[in-house]
């Protein structure tokens, strides 16, 4: 399994950067168990975005994967939501569609952020609708998103993301819905179980 988390860092995150790098800990924990558990492989990839996207790791055994720090996430600079999001699939396909294709690899993609789209330049809202409608639907693929931000989460809808995966949490409460990812990406690396979080966090919202 490839599990992409895309994660805002922009300047908003600062008073909870902290808390939500503690709860992307706690996934990376989880599914280090699942791993030794099961002996099945999970790669990781961090994507942190501002107005800027950078990688700060891509396709690493989980196994071998240290704690994040909140240094590497650094809140900063604007939002662009929509950016980040098509090119982080992208990028994705490129790396796996072949695997996934023939059914010897899946991906698990999760995308944070606690602002509205506000400073994408590299893709438009069309591109999203395209990357959703192209590889959202694929098998082997799982894309979730959790937003604390109305604008962001109708910027999703809009786009035609699959509303059974994605969450509206209040900005306090993002570090508790990156820790209940946890158990989620943990049944998807040791059963390979879908994504359904929209019931899960009703009471984040």
């Amino acid at each position: 399994m490839h599990y992409v988390l895309v994660l805002d860092r922009s300047g908003s995150m600062s008073s909870r950067m902290d808390d939500v790098v503690g709860a992307v800990n706690e996934q990376l924990d989880a599914l280090r168990a699942a791993a030794l558990e099961t002996s099945k492989l999970c790669q990781v990839t961090l994507v942190r975005f501002d107005n800027e996207i950078e990688t700060v790791f891509e396709d690493r055994n989980v196994l071998d994967v240290p704690p994040i720090h909140p240094d590497d996430v650094f809140p900063r600079g604007s939002t662009s939501l929509i950016d980040a999001t098509v090119t982080s699939i992208e990028r994705t396909a490129e790396r796996v569609l072949e695997a996934t294709l023939a059914r010897t690899a899946s991906v698990a993609i999760i995308v944070y952020t606690d602002g509205g789209e506000n400073s994408s330049s590299l893709r438009t809202s069309e591109d999203l609708k395209r990357a959703l409608t192209t590889y959202q639907n694929l098998e082997g693929w799982d894309i979730a998103f959790i937003g604390a931000d109305p604008s962001a989460i109708e910027t999703m809808k809009s786009a035609g993301f699959n509303e059974q995966k994605m969450a509206y949490v209040q900005a306090e409460n993002s570090h508790l819905a990156m820790r209940r990812m946890s158990s989620s990406l943990r049944e998807k690396l040791a059963f390979d179980r879908m994504f359904d979080i929209k019931e899960d966090f009703e009471d984040l919202n």
